[in-house]
């Protein structure tokens, strides 16, 4: 993967390259790209276009005091004071004539990470799932910012989102002040500027295509690629794991008399679904971790708390990063009375990330039921820090006695 360059300009000062990277998706490096960042969508006719920042720091290159480093194409590779190599990217924002669903005049089309199920900071290797959604399209440089996203570029070819926009008042997690105050002078420069342009014209070229010519998403018969087949995959089982979270919190307080249908119509449901994603499970191709994941959602909410272990293990025994197959995994553990295997579980949720409310309020509930009051609290209150509205950290206050400030909250309090 190559970035848009800086280059020696005929007067000797470096001349700003405006042109952006295009990437075709016909290629097997950037499907295997796609398939590892985005995994919920393969468009067709995708090309990302970046623009990295400039390097801000001198070192020895090839010998000699340069301000900029090359690659193995010869291009340069700005970094910030840290090292890192961070940059804004817009590859996420479809071009124009792109077959698509219709959308109001005046509006573009765009792919955005969906926060609710996969939540910054992203791990290099994690499945990022994304939402495609459409917006009004930016009138100035400062409101496209709004949909510009700051990624970080390492290893030869690889991306790793940010979770910020290029409007953002704060900093990527784990960037230094150093850092911040480079990447916050560069955004308002005006190389940045044009770029923001350039897109804000990309998006009315797309609105205009979509007026003029509205149609559906094109699908051409022939042979799915494993990608592409991986690819749909995760995209069903994104969907279905939001199914699921919307039927857990229908039936979160179970059913009254009189309901018998509605509680049939459900169930029906998660059977329908149970057998979708075993047949996935089955092929080599979409046998992922987040259909594991998915299948343990399923059996613990059909009542079977075997089979929901068995899942969870295996989702994270495919991608042992996953926090969220950790803290399904604590929690079903907890419910099964093995709470010295929850705890194993909850204390690497909270490993893979500090910043999880959830993954602390499961340790707390865990440490809770294994009597270790004080460590309870601690990690209730490291929930509550981050969260001060988690359910499960006010319960474990409320059993302990002790709520957060000095207020009696129980769950939900």
């Amino acid at each position: 993967m190559s970035t848009a360059a800086t280059r020696a300009g005929p007067s000797g000062e470096p001349a700003r390259d405006l042109s952006v990277l295009r990437l075709r998706v016909g290629s097997a490096r950037l499907r295997a790209w796609l398939s590892s960042r985005l995994r919920a969508w393969l468009p067709s006719r995708l090309r990302a276009r970046l623009r990295w920042s400039p390097r801000w720091q001198t070192e020895e290159v090839d010998g000699s005091s340069s301000g900029t480093k090359h690659n193995q194409e010869g291009e340069e590779m700005p970094l910030l004071p840290s090292g890192r190599l961070a940059g804004i990217i817009a590859g996420h924002i479809f071009e124009p004539g792109r077959p698509w669903f219709p959308c109001p005049e005046g509006h573009f089309w765009f792919e955005t990470p969906n926060f609710a199920i996969n939540a910054p900071p992203f791990e290099r290797d994690q499945d990022i799932i994304c939402s495609i959604v459409h917006a009004p399209v930016p009138q100035s440089p400062e409101e496209m910012a709004r949909y510009i996203l700051i990624a970080e570029h390492y290893g030869e070819d690889s991306v790793l989102l940010t979770g910020r926009r290029l409007d953002c008042t704060e900093p990527p997690i784990g960037w230094s002040e150093e850092d911040w105050a480079v990447f916050d002078e560069w955004r308002k420069s005006e190389v940045v500027r044009q770029f923001l342009e350039q897109t804000i014209e990309q998006c009315r070229a797309q609105a205009e295509a979509n007026r003029a010519n509205p149609q559906l998403v094109a699908v051409e018969a022939g042979q799915d690629s494993s990608d592409d087949r991986t690819a749909a995959a995760l995209g069903q089982f994104a969907l279905f794991g939001r199914e699921l979270l919307k039927i857990e919190r229908e039936i979160g307080g179970g059913f009254r008399a009189g309901e018998e249908r509605r509680a049939a119509r459900i169930f029906a449901r998660l059977k329908e679904i149970e057998a979708t994603v075993a047949t996935l499970l089955g092929e080599p191709f979409t046998c992922v971790a987040k259909g594991w994941h998915v299948s343990g959602m399923l059996s613990r909410l059909l009542k079977k708390p075997d089979a929901a272990e068995r899942a969870f293990l295996e989702a994270v025994r495919m991608d042992p990063r996953s926090k969220w197959s950790w803290v399904e995994l604590t929690r079903i553990r907890g419910e099964r009375g093995d709470f010295a295997g929850s705890e194993v579980a909850a204390r690497r949720a909270v490993e893979l990330d500090e910043r999880s409310a959830a993954a602390w309020a499961n340790l707390a509930m865990t440490l809770l039921m294994l009597e270790r009051r004080d460590e309870a609290r601690d990690a209730a209150e490291r929930s509550l820090a981050l969260d001060g509205a988690d359910a499960v950290a006010h319960a474990v206050m409320r059993q302990l006695g002790t709520a957060r400030g000095g207020r009696g909250a129980g769950v939900g309090g």
